[in-house]
């Protein structure tokens, strides 16, 4: 079954800041083995962010969208799946519709900016897509769940994303997310993605977990 995608030209995430943005919804196009779609044991709650909040409503009403990427022609920077994921209908596997899509807007449009992540870049890797072959203006970074998933993601030749529990828990080469840091130093954030910009600067970022 397709999975629907919800385009916003304005986002108003909080962390992103006012870029544009797609959302899908969670579940039917993430990957089955992304831990976050398993309830937190302790309270019995998802601990995706996607399923929090704005993006919540978000995520819950991109299923009976299908919009097409050519709405977000002439913004600047353009957030990819805030909410779920590049896979298809509960499968799996590969959405080749919505990818093919997605790369074919940025390759249209080189002006504008885009990042995401996939919590399976095997898949992307094992259909033919990969860093390799993006175009320039579209970063795609592999989230991991552990420290040798990383290594062995980078070594695929993949920058990586991955969630820890406290600052001192990132590694030397992954850069700790700035937004991330002062929201657990409970401080105001002074950067948000529009103006950090590291998920696309080839890096491996860690972002905290709330």
């Amino acid at each position: 079954m397709p999975t629907a995608t919800k385009v916003v030209r304005v986002s108003h995430n909080q962390k992103t800041g006012s870029v544009g943005g797609t959302y899908r919804p969670v579940g039917p196009s993430c990957p089955p083995s992304c831990a976050l779609l398993k309830p937190d044991p302790e309270t019995g709650k998802s601990p995706c962010y996607a399923t929090k909040r704005f993006v919540n409503m978000h995520q819950k009403a991109s299923a009976k969208n299908n919009h097409k990427y050519e709405a977000l022609a002439g913004l600047d920077l353009v957030r990819h799946c805030i909410s779920g994921g590049h896979m298809k209908g509960g499968t799996g596997k590969l959405d080749h519709e919505h990818v093919d899509e997605m790369l074919q807007f940025h390759k249209d449009y080189p002006r504008t900016q885009g990042w995401s992540y996939t919590h399976d870049y095997t898949q992307f890797r094992d259909n033919g897509h990969g860093p390799h072959n993006f175009p320039s203006n579209l970063s795609i970074l592999a989230s991991v769940d552990s420290i040798q998933d990383k290594e062995s993601a980078n070594a695929d030749g993949w920058n990586t994303a991955r969630v820890i529990d406290k600052p001192e828990d990132a590694t030397s080469d992954e850069v700790l997310c700035p937004y991330d840091k002062a929201k657990f130093d409970g401080v105001k954030a002074r950067l948000t993605c529009r103006t950090c910009k590291l998920c696309w600067k080839s890096k491996n970022i860690a972002f905290v977990k709330f």
